[in-house]
């Protein structure tokens, strides 16, 4: 029986944020309130509290949600890949997962229309860092990126040319655009000759260092989803 009340618990918990996710895209941050929350979620306003205090405390763990979704939909479509995995691959599925998700795209852009002042609060949490930083940290140990760039450098090269490809996307009408997969062919290419990925290894240790990856992005990925859903019980 506490099971089965935990379950539904979890569940209204997940649907609540569900309905936030989609009032965020569609209104923005400033713009969505609790009633407006309530009543598109189908529940009583107070029942918003018995999870979260705040309207901040609903948003901000949306936005965790959705970062540790978008690192699992990241594994899921490198395995799927049929493709051996290397570094280009590797970032260029981190972008076609940011392509193809609006919300964690407008988490990346800092687009204060949509996500509003939840920006702040997302500095204030330097630790959770972005997929591809992750991914520069594991590199760099591996000495598999310049060495003449300091990790810090890395990733600001590396967000500086996923925010270039986004922003230009964004800016440009439908009609010239191009399609997710070539921008995110794009995306790979330009950050593999910029940080010359790969250039002191073999292919078959530059596969080894990505399988490596891979299984390290795994348990991190998979201890979030733990913790997560433990909170919302």
């Amino acid at each position: 029986m506490a099971a089965d009340r935990r379950g539904r618990r979890k569940a209204r918990a997940h649907h609540i944020l569900d309905t936030a996710a989609e009032l965020l895209q569609r209104y923005g941050y400033n713009k969505t309130t609790m009633d407006d929350l309530a009543r598109q979620a189908g529940v009583a306003k107070g029942t918003l509290y018995l999870h979260w205090k705040t309207r901040d405390d609903i948003f901000e763990a949306l936005l965790r949600r959705e970062q540790v979704a978008l690192a699992r939909t990241f594994l899921e479509n490198v395995r799927a890949s049929s493709e051996r995995p290397t570094l280009r691959s590797l970032f260029r599925h981190a972008a076609l997962g940011l392509l193809r998700h609006p919300l964690g795209r407008a988490v990346f852009t800092r687009d204060v229309e949509v996500v509003g002042k939840l920006l702040r609060e997302a500095d204030e949490h330097p630790e959770r860092k972005e997929l591809f930083e992750v991914l520069i940290d594991f590199l760099s140990r591996r000495n598999l990126v310049r060495p003449d760039l300091a990790p810090r450098a890395q990733a600001f090269l590396v967000r500086a040319v996923f925010l270039g490809f986004f922003m230009l996307c964004s800016w440009t009408p439908d009609q010239l655009g191009l399609p997710d997969d070539q921008v995110a062919d794009l995306v790979a290419d330009t950050v593999v000759a910029a940080l010359d990925l790969g250039g002191q290894a073999t292919p078959e240790e530059v596969t080894a260092a990505a399988e490596d990856f891979l299984a390290y992005l795994e348990e991190l990925v998979a201890k979030e989803e733990a913790e997560f859903e433990a909170e919302l019980l």
